[in-house]
């Protein structure tokens, strides 16, 4: 079984294993467990019943024909009703495609853009949270009905925002890019307060979402649905953004009972296909706020602060993240004395293979160019410092082609001048 097909299984049957799942808190089996051994045994016996229909209906032909012509036709039901739901499938996207266009058609743009948003149906998503680090609003917010309190999530700085960002993935490269223009110095804290958020808009995201996708067809998976931002209900409610995955998958064959949200399971939605998109909600909320590219995000205007980031960085480097915010710094900042100081360090010398390899994929593979040009634009500044790591590091396998193609890289560039 594939783990995004598990993963679906624990969404769909959250519900119906909360309870299990917190009786057996201190050490039980897991949610992810009880999905699995649920589902297979609903499959088992559906598919024992269908047997057992057939089985019984074929011997009483001989006997009781219209009985034994009424089980083998009850059998048969359930694998009628799974085609004609294929087929339902078939015209979804097109009808889909229609109803999306008319709804975009529905938007408002703000005059001023919203300084606050209320999360709908999430007490804690680190991707939207990221959206006050880098200052697109002031507030994130979520009411929590059971407390009658509102989580509020505000501006935190200083170097305990160093690990904030710290997974990987294209979309957390975008939120780690923007942070590095203020050299990881930002972050956010939680506070409560009492009484429901006042955020001037409202971020919906999966089924309450109020223009999701509710038709027969399997669209997207648990971890790409809809998202839908739209004026609080006191500012009218009007729709600003809608996003739903362009992906559609196809019914599981042989077919399998899964209930929810359609009552036979989907096919897994391959995260590799080409067309594949993601949720994301920091680059949904932040175009809405007129943040479209990196360039549009504030900028720190202390460059001091960038070296003094690298040397805290740097005995971190055991971490994937401490990698990956480097090269993010040397992305969005032009080289100076002070950085290529705070780099000549006997540490990066022997840590940073991957920050070699990546530096170098971006700055000599035509495919990364504008990857490079969005993400990085300074990268280029730093090669000297990229070669005298690579110096340290002469005569080992691992460096020896990528450093090679990086002087290669530095006397194209000297030769253009």
């Amino acid at each position: 079984m594939k783990n995004s097909q598990a993963r679906e299984y624990v969404f769909v049957l959250s519900t119906a294993l909360s309870l299990a799942e917190s009786a057996h808190a201190s050490g039980g089996p897991s949610a992810i467990g009880y999905a699995i051994l649920f589902v297979a045994a609903m499959n088992v016996l559906f598919y024992a019943a269908v047997l057992v229909c057939c089985v019984l209906g074929i011997w009483l032909l001989r006997h009781k024909r219209a009985i034994g012509l009424s089980l083998i036709v009850l059998a048969a039901l359930p694998f009628l009703h799974y085609a004609v739901t294929v087929i339902r499938a078939q015209s979804e996207p097109a009808r889909r495609h229609e109803q999306i266009a008319e709804l975009m058609q529905q938007r408002e743009v703000p005059a001023d853009p919203p300084r606050a948003v209320e999360m709908m149906n999430a007490f804690h998503d680190h991707a939207v949270e990221t959206l006050v680090a880098v200052g697109a609003v002031d507030e994130v917010q979520s009411f929590n009905p059971y407390t009658q309190k509102t989580i509020v999530y505000t501006l935190r700085s200083g170097p305990e925002c160093l690990d904030f960002e710290n997974s990987g993935g294209d979309q957390a490269e975008l939120r780690r890019i923007v942070l590095a223009r203020h050299s990881f110095r930002r972050c956010v804290r939680e506070s409560r307060r009492e009484g429901p958020a006042n955020a001037p808009v409202q971020l919906f995201s999966g089924e309450r979402a109020p223009s999701a996708y509710t038709g027969p067809a399997c669209l997207g998976s648990v971890f790409n649905y809809a998202l839908e931002l739209r004026w609080a209900p006191s500012r009218g409610g009007a729709l600003l953004a809608f996003w739903e995955s362009p992906n559609y998958t196809g019914f599981a064959f042989p077919p399998r009972i899964l209930g929810y949200p359609h009552f036979w399971q989907c096919e897994s939605l391959d995260w590799n296909r080409p067309d594949f998109e993601a949720q994301d909600g920091f680059k949904f909320v932040s175009a809405v706020l007129g943040y479209r590219n990196v360039d549009d995000f504030h900028r720190s205007p202390d460059p001091a602060a960038v070296p003094k980031t690298l040397r805290l960085l740097i005995p971190r480097m055991q971490a994937q993240y401490a990698h990956d915010h480097i090269l993010a710094l040397l992305g969005q900042w032009p080289s100076t004395p002070a950085i290529d100081a705070a780099l000549d360090d006997e540490r990066v010398f022997e840590r940073s293979i991957h920050i070699v390899l990546k530096a170098v994929a971006l700055l000599t593979d035509p495919r990364q160019d504008e990857r490079r040009k969005r993400l990085y634009p300074h990268l280029s500044t730093h090669v000297p410092t990229l070669l005298k790591i690579c110096s340290h590091r002469a005569g080992q396998y691992q460096f020896e082609e990528p450093c090679a193609k990086l002087a290669g890289t530095a006397k194209g560039a000297e030769f253009a001048r």
